[in-house]
């Protein structure tokens, strides 16, 4: 893992234990035909967090963890330590990197969506499933749309980018979105897992 670097893209292939997110997780990957269901971007020594040493995952989501740059437990944007989804994620994920860029402007880019939501409305989602025209948001992003806003913030992604309708196999090649800066192509970095037991999950 200590090829990482900022602005590497993450795509993972959960297998989470609980029913409620394998479910969702299931109907993420049937409706995009895709083993990716979630996305995000590696932030190494996050600039803006000085207390924050080493490799992050920069990403919408939720754990019910506290996202270690300001202790709080979110339901949208926040870092969480890569060895979170290496030793200690509830399930079995497969991790797969794209070699990106250098975001230059990953500072002034945090401070735009810090804070900022998990989206929930069932208009973006449909849009992203149909692929349907829809307004960008910008007050809160799926995974997806979140990573496709920070790059195209970061002008790696064309400027027109739809980043709300965005899904993760969108991300993991070339063929779909523009990209004004090239990103390598998918490579595995491995599959890691807990087994449940009555005192909680042990890494196997």
């Amino acid at each position: 893992m200590n090829e990482l670097k900022t602005g590497d893209l993450l795509l993972f292939s959960e297998h989470p234990y609980e029913c409620c997110m394998g479910l969702l997780d299931c109907c993420i990957k049937c409706c995009t035909g895709s083993k990716y269901s979630h996305a995000a971007l590696v932030v190494v020594d996050p600039p803006w967090a000085p207390s924050c040493k080493g490799t992050f995952v920069w990403e919408s989501t939720w754990h019910g963890t506290k996202d270690p740059q300001d202790s709080l437990v979110k339901f949208g944007v926040q870092l969480t330590p890569l060895e979170f989804y290496t030793k200690h994620y509830p399930g079995i994920v497969s991790i797969y990197v794209r070699d990106g860029v250098e975001i230059a402007s990953i500072t002034a880019i945090q401070t735009t969506v810090y804070g900022h939501k998990y989206d929930t409305r069932p208009k973006d989602w449909c849009a992203a499933l149909f692929k349907t025209p829809i307004p960008r948001q910008t007050d809160v992003f799926t995974c997806s749309a979140f990573v496709s806003y920070v790059l195209t913030m970061a002008g790696v992604l064309a400027k027109d980018t739809s980043w709300t309708t965005v899904s993760a196999e969108d991300l993991s090649n070339n063929s779909v979105l523009q990209w004004a800066k090239v990103y390598g192509n998918v490579s595995f970095l491995g599959t890691y897992s807990q087994v449940e037991t009555h005192a909680g999950y042990i890494e196997i």
